[in-house]
């Protein structure tokens, strides 16, 4: 359990990719293969059911210590956090035995099936066994409350880096049913079979952003223009009557979109396309943090899949029932796509729309200045014969984004942490006036310069209102200009609406906060349907 709540704090400590894929190696490095096994569980979210609930934990510990209610009440008012406040409230532990976290989870899943009574004394016995800090991690496994994942393609790379299994083979695996309590790593890290070798993904297309003038792109003729929508970049592959859906970081998520696949069914064997993976909302592309929340997703009810229908936006075909097209020009493998998509659902499984830009390049900047009435967030073109595979014509798709929208908004929240150089870093919680008072509306640290962090310091030391551990409430006189890429609905937020990929633009120095505008005004300005 040691080496595991070790790991846990530095992967607390370190977020940023490189201190996750590091503390991860290390770990893996150490561990004994059960431990590494039920590690990789944890954190990829394959938790085992509660064991009991937080509250007969705390009823416990308040029993055991002898610690009066009120004053067990005051310290999870100050810590507030029930596992951590049970934690530094016990007695130092009896014994200093080191107990293996996989010998832990076996007993634990052992509990569930134990009488009241005898769980209260295993649980007990446990807490005399587990420093401070390894309870706190104890009370969080049994009780349900474990909540740190680690993204996958991290995970991937970091057992890439000790195993040298490739990635794809990892990802295959890590996608699978399996069992923490009886998978081993040699079944992960053992030699590829031929059918987990022959669904490598194949490089994706290249696509770089225009930042010349449309006329460095040569005759407008010669190309196509096509919307740009938030999405996930996907590769969907078809071999031996299983589909394989791959992100550009070789993850693996066809168990994520069971509608994607029984939209293929009629697909043939040995079949790649790619393309985009959209949530669809009232049948217009949505944001993008929302097919993001349906791959944060572990398992996928129907009704995720009601409120967060999905659509494969098929944009190109690199092998059609065997035969290799990157080769061909991209007009033979867009009517290979059209004459699929006709043949599926057309609900999941829809065909990316593509137009003549004409013969100069006026239609594409209208486009391009109409993009967010479609939903787009942009632009891509597509040279009609560009090869994949080599050839005359290079095949690299450009894009052209809108200008970001942009709102000036007061500073409400200062978060302080550290970041991955180890020096500290920010994050700002920006709001605007509403009816009874200023509401959150976007929180982002991105953009910060060192003179903005030398303010915000000086700032939140003179301007504290109150303080929630690392984060400060401080007097709303601080504005700034803040750009995002678009505005969506959002009933979970108390201003009614998310910011996409919100960044800090400037410093509005001489702006006083009366001269802001409401929220109502951004929403009018920048949403419908409000």
């Amino acid at each position: 359990m040691r080496q595991f709540n070790e790991l846990i704090r530095q992967l607390e400590q370190h977020p940023d990719r490189d201190g996750t894929v590091r503390a991860l190696t290390t770990y893996v490095k150490s561990a004994s293969d059960m431990d590494t096994v039920w590690a990789i569980a944890l954190l990829s979210g394959k938790r085992p059911k509660r064991v009991v609930t937080i509250n007969q934990l705390s009823a416990w510990a308040i029993e055991k210590t002898g610690i009066p209610v009120w004053l067990f009440k005051e310290s999870h008012r100050q810590v507030n956090d029930l596992a951590e406040t049970i934690a530094r409230i016990l007695p130092p532990p009896d014994s200093g035995e080191e107990i293996p976290l996989a010998e832990w989870m076996r007993r634990m899943i052992s509990w569930r099936s134990s009488a009241y009574e005898e769980q209260q004394e295993n649980i007990e016995l446990a807490w005399d066994q587990l420093e401070a800090d390894e309870r706190y991690l104890f009370n969080k496994l049994v009780s349900g409350g474990f909540r740190l994942r680690v993204n996958t393609a991290d995970l991937i790379q970091a057992l890439w880096e000790v195993t040298d299994v490739p990635r794809h083979i990892l990802a295959i695996r890590l996608a699978g049913k399996w069992d923490p309590g009886t998978m081993t790593m040699r079944w992960l890290t053992g030699p590829a079979t031929q059918e987990e070798d022959r669904v490598k993904p194949w490089p994706f297309h290249p696509v770089l952003a225009l930042s010349t003038p449309w006329s460095s792109l040569g005759k407008p003729a010669d190309w196509w223009m096509e919307d740009l929508f938030e999405g996930i970049p996907i590769q969907l592959q078809y071999q031996n009557e299983t589909l394989y859906l791959w992100t550009t970081d070789q993850q693996m998520v066809t168990h994520l979109f069971p509608e994607i696949e029984a939209a293929c069914k009629s697909m043939p064997e040995e079949t790649i396309l790619e393309g985009m993976l959209l949530v669809l909302e009232n049948d217009r592309p949505g944001p993008l943090h929302q097919i993001q929340s349906r791959l944060d997703c572990q398992r996928v009810t129907g009704k995720i899949m009601a409120d967060k229908p999905v659509c494969f936006l098929v944009q190109d075909c690199l092998v059609w029932a065997g035969e290799n097209m990157r080769d061909s020009p991209f007009v033979q493998r867009r009517q290979q796509v059209e004459s699929f998509c006709s043949l599926v659902d057309t609900l999941v499984i829809r065909c990316a729309h593509i137009e003549d830009i004409g013969p100069d390049w006026t239609l594409a900047e209208e486009h391009l200045a109409t993009a967010r009435e479609r939903h787009a967030v942009g632009m891509a073109f597509k040279h009609r014969h560009g090869h994949r595979g080599g050839g005359e014509i290079s095949d690299v798709w450009w894009t052209k984004k809108v200008e970001p929208l942009m709102m000036d908004m007061v500073v409400l929240y200062v978060e302080s942490g550290t970041g991955r150089s180890s020096g500290p870093v920010y994050e700002l919680t920006f709001g605007l006036w509403d009816a009874g008072g200023f509401v959150p509306v976007t929180k982002t640290g991105i953009g910060l310069t060192e003179e903005d962090v030398d303010r915000i310091k000086d700032h939140a030391r003179e301007h504290t209102l109150e303080r929630f551990g690392p984060v400060r409430q401080v007097v709303p006189n601080l504005v700034y200009t803040i750009i995002f890429d678009g505005v969506s609905v959002s009933l979970r937020h108390k201003s009614g609406i998310i910011l996409t990929a919100p960044r800090i633009y400037a410093w509005k120095e001489a702006m006083d906060v009366a001269e802001l505008r409401p929220l109502s005004d951004l929403k009018k300005r920048f949403t419908q349907g409000f």
